[in-house]
This record gives C-alpha cells, sequence and structure tokens, in this order.
C-alpha cells in the first residue's frame, strides 16, 4: 500500500509545475501534517506587506527582487515579521537570467541578503518569459542554479511548465 504524501497549496499565485531537484526536503508546519494533508501557504510580493490573514497559514513564500530589481523595506519587513511569529517561509526569484553569469550574480545578491535568517522552505525560481529560452539555455540555466544554490545549502525548487519540464527533464542534473 502507497503511502501518501502531504499536498502543498499556495494561494494568491499559480505556479505551474514545481519540480524539487534536491530530492525529499522536510515540510514544516505550524501544524501536524498528516498522511494525506494539504498545506495551505501565502505568497506575498515584494511591493506588498505580510498580513495577519497570511500568517494564519501553514506557510508564507516571499517574492524577492531579481538581481535587476531594488530590494524594498518591505521584503524585510516580510522577514522580520515570519520571523516574529515563528511562521515558516521560503522564498520566490522571478529571473531574467539569460547567462551563467547572471545567474552567479542573481544567486550571490540572494544569499549575501538571506544568509542570516533561517527559513524552512525552499528558494523557488521562476524564469520569466520561459517561452523565450531555448531547451538548452533553460537546462544550462535551472543546472547552474540548483548546482549553486545547494552549494550553499539552500533547497531549491523551479516553477515551469509541465509541458516544458517533460520536455528536458532527461537533461537535468539531479542531487
Amino acid at each position: 500500500q502507497k503511502a501518501k504524501k502531504a499536498k502543498i497549496a499556495i494561494t494568491s499565485v499559480c505556479l505551474a509545475t514545481i519540480m524539487a531537484l534536491t530530492g525529499y526536503f522536510i515540510i514544516k508546519s505550524k501544524r501536524e501534517i498528516l498522511p494525506g494533508d494539504s498545506l495551505i501557504g501565502s505568497y506575498v510580493s515584494m511591493n506588498k506587506r505580510v498580513k495577519d490573514k497570511d500568517l494564519d497559514k501553514d506557510f508564507v513564500i516571499i517574492e524577492f527582487p531579481n538581481y535587476e530589481e531594488e530590494i524594498t523595506d518591505k521584503v524585510y519587513k516580510n522577514i522580520e515579521k515570519c520571523l516574529e511569529v515563528k511562521a515558516p517561509f521560503g522564498f520566490h526569484i522571478k529571473t531574467n537570467a539569460k547567462s551563467i553569469k547572471e545567474v552567479n550574480a542573481e544567486i550571490a545578491r540572494f544569499d549575501v541578503e538571506v544568509t542570516n535568517y533561517k527559513f524552512s522552505y525552499p528558494v523557488s525560481i521562476e524564469f520569466n518569459n520561459e517561452d523565450s529560452y531555448s531547451d538548452d539555455e533553460l537546462i544550462t540555466l535551472i543546472n547552474e542554479f540548483n548546482k549553486r544554490l545547494v552549494e550553499l545549502n539552500y533547497l531549491v525548487e523551479f516553477s515551469i511548465s509541465s509541458e516544458r519540464f517533460d520536455s528536458i527533464k532527461d537533461k537535468l542534473d539531479s542531487r
């Protein structure tokens, strides 16, 4: 008999298919998670403040600006609020990276800004204008993001369409 796995749902955003390249990770929540349970989380834009109703959910995903965007005070306040109330959280980056150099710039900036914070949910990477990338470009960038973030001890996920994932999955590095 197969064991049921917990499902994760994020409200206020559609993340398409999320693929975890880092293997299994422990899902932390404010409540006990039983087999077959669903987790409900909130997505907080980098331009909005986390609200009490967001903190009533099982987890919070905070949008983190890509390396070309300014980091607003709201991002830091959202992190601090989650830490204050012990709400599990992670980050979502909508990247425009088109090269290994830009991937490394994205990761270096992110790491410098969040290295002192303890968070239990993964860093989710979404490629802006996913259709503008060739399969080879996307494979190279996903593999580089994954390699570098794992080296820095972050859990990482990628948000890409299920059709695109099916077309490239056999060429992705797995860790």
